[in-house]
């Protein structure tokens, strides 16, 4: 069967709830083994477990999941579904990285800390928390067929944000996200740290950033910590990880390419790193993707 791309049509067979370049919504667990590689490890991923239970695994780590949690994975993270009940049911949300930053950007800073210091969230919903995502996730979908290709991007935009703020309430309720200002300078300054992050991954050293950001190391990794609880080179190396394990997952790049691209002087150094940082090397953990996903 031929894998989907938000830019390729749905093949046919497959019914999706909603399908543009910006989002996929479904309810079918089977649907997410269509969706390009490419494309889902480089998407923000949220999962609504209607009834039932499921496990997934993120960057080779078992997750289960049950009845009214919400499963949320950052962008740069490899998912792929492992076993579920027969009662099953779910409501999946695969956002594209530029529109879910966007629209994460525009409405709330600690929402894209969290999403930067903790890569993968499982959130057990109440009843009524549960139905709200229901409702969002019914409200874009009756947007499907609008003709009007500006207006429905503008009204889902508009759900998504109203999506994001319902979220934060959640995890502000939970104590995931803390309680302070979003306005400080250690929040600008963070947000901008996420920025370069993504921007220039194979920075690699926390004096590179701290450059960039015009502030010094030390009080760099100081911010860091209040924000996130981390050190600048413990998010550097996850973020580091995550993305090698992204192009890892990709057939067509080697890791010689790999080791280049991420800023490593040569395959040598790079399979140093990923065996300090994983316990694996690049040609192991390649192999064990794609042993896992077939």
């Amino acid at each position: 069967m031929k894998r989907i791309s938000l830019s390729n049509p749905v093949p046919e067979g497959l019914d999706f709830d909603y399908l543009d370049e910006n989002m996929l919504l479904f309810n079918t667990m089977q649907h997410i083994s269509n969706v390009q590689d490419k494309y889902l490890n480089h998407s923000l991923i949220m999962v609504s477990i209607e009834e039932g239970e499921s496990t997934f695994f993120i960057d080779n780590m078992e997750h289960t999941v049950t009845k009214h949690d919400l499963l949320i994975v950052a962008p740069g993270n490899i998912i792929r579904p492992g076993e579920h009940s027969e009662d099953m049911n779910c409501r999946i949300f695969i956002v594209s990285p530029k529109f879910g930053g966007n629209i994460i950007k525009s409405t709330h800073m600690n929402m894209m800390q969290y999403l930067v210091s903790k890569p993968t969230e499982i959130v057990h919903l109440t009843p009524e928390e549960h139905e709200s995502i229901g409702l969002y996730y019914k409200l874009i979908s009756n947007h499907n067929h609008l003709p009007n290709d500006l207006i429905r991007m503008e009204s889902i935009q508009r759900i998504l944000q109203a999506l994001a703020y319902t979220m934060t309430g959640f995890f502000y309720h939970r104590g995931i996200i803390g309680k302070r200002e979003r306005h400080t300078a250690a929040d600008r300054i963070f947000r901008d740290f996420a920025r370069l992050l993504k921007i220039h991954p194979d920075g690699r050293s926390v004096k590179f950033y701290a450059d960039k950001l015009n502030i010094t190391p030390k009080y760099f990794n100081s911010i860091c910590k209040f924000v996130t609880g981390k050190t600048a080179s413990q998010l550097i190396n996850e973020e580091l990880v995550n993305l090698a394990r992204t192009m890892l997952s990709d057939p067509d790049l080697s890791v010689k390419e790999i080791a280049a691209a991420l800023g490593f002087a040569n395959q040598s150094h790079f399979g140093s790193f990923m065996r300090k940082e994983t316990g694996s090397s690049p040609v192991a953990l390649r192999n064990d993707y794609y042993k896992r996903k077939h």
